[in-house]
């Protein structure tokens, strides 16, 4: 799995793909769950995953104001994608250097971010 790192811009001009592929996502998601809740080994976890599908969407559907670009640019935002041909997961993060590789190897081993495939 290959991950990469979006700076404010490149993040930008992926913004649209990366909403409809979560939106296509959530609808996935949920017919899942309400298909399968009852047999939902840990359904706590499901019910958090699916939220955390909402709160991205949501941060991906909001316009962000041209000052608050130039505090994402300051503040080192990063957005991560892991993918092999298509997406697998996604992360949000900021900070330092070691923020992004704490980020980075969460991501290649396949926790703590939102994994979008089975």
């Amino acid at each position: 799995m290959k991950v990469r790192k979006l700076n404010y811009p490149q993040f930008k001009l992926e913004k649209q793909k990366i909403l409809s592929l979560m939106r296509e996502w959530q609808k996935t998601a949920n017919e899942f769950f309400e298909q399968n809740y009852s047999r939902l080994s840990n359904s706590d976890l499901h019910y958090h995953w699916r939220e955390s599908v909402r709160d991205m969407i949501i941060f991906l559907e909001k316009d962000i104001p041209e000052n608050d670009e130039r505090n994402f640019e300051k503040n080192d935002f990063a957005f991560f994608i892991a993918e092999d041909d298509d997406i697998q997961g996604i992360a949000l993060g900021s900070g330092p250097t070691p923020i992004e590789a704490t980020l980075t190897n969460s991501l290649e081993s396949g926790a703590h971010f939102l994994k979008l495939k089975r």
